[in-house]
């Protein structure tokens, strides 16, 4: 078992379930559970029969243990600053509901048209770059050298095509847009 419910009745995950959910590398399961690796349980298929998010009727709590409220009660470091600076949110969910900044999009069976070539090789060689300039700017020893990798990468991409490409990936985004307004029309004239 991963989880147990405290006194309140709120689900907690349990020793084994903060390592199952957070660090299961090598993780074994116990022999009266069935024995052998935590992660051979794992869907290779990478399918998730329920949407984790979606309130489990047992514990009137998300399936996701991350949303529990007993584990967004143990806050570290890096969730302290980033809450502090996230107008006191616990989650990005919550951070985008306070501050008015979420918005649901509907569906659309709309699909890229196959890319060009062209615009993938292009689309990679930027990417390459973006990537390699990032991590120089990680263990970059000043801040002007990091500000001068940045610079530098913008005049690199720029020179490898990257308006063509983003072009390209404005123009799906507007066509993205169009079908869900399309769909968003269809339903209101049915109503």
């Amino acid at each position: 078992m991963c989880w147990t419910t405290n006194k309140d009745g709120q689900p907690e995950l349990n020793e084994f379930g903060e390592k199952a959910m957070f660090n299961s590398d090598g993780l074994q399961v116990p022999a009266e559970y069935g024995g052998g690796s935590y992660n051979d349980g794992i869907s290779a298929l990478n399918f998730k029969t329920v949407n984790a998010n979606s309130i489990d009727p047992n514990t009137k709590a998300a399936f996701n243990p991350q949303l529990w409220q007993t584990q967004l009660d143990k806050q570290t470091k890096l969730s302290k600053d980033w809450s502090e600076h996230m107008d006191g949110a616990k989650t990005d969910i919550e951070y985008l509901q306070k501050a008015g900044k979420l918005a649901v999009a509907p569906g659309a069976t709309y699909t890229p048209p196959e890319e060009d070539s062209q615009i993938s090789t292009l689309r990679s060689s930027v990417k390459t770059e973006v990537v390699n300039a990032s991590w120089q700017a990680v263990v970059a020893k000043s801040t002007s050298e990091c500000q001068s990798i940045f610079k530098n990468m913008g005049k690199q991409i720029d020179d490898l095509g990257y308006q063509q490409v983003l072009k390209v990936d404005e123009q799906n985004a507007k066509d993205l847009i169009k079908a869900r307004q399309e769909i968003v029309k269809e339903y209101a004239d049915k109503k």
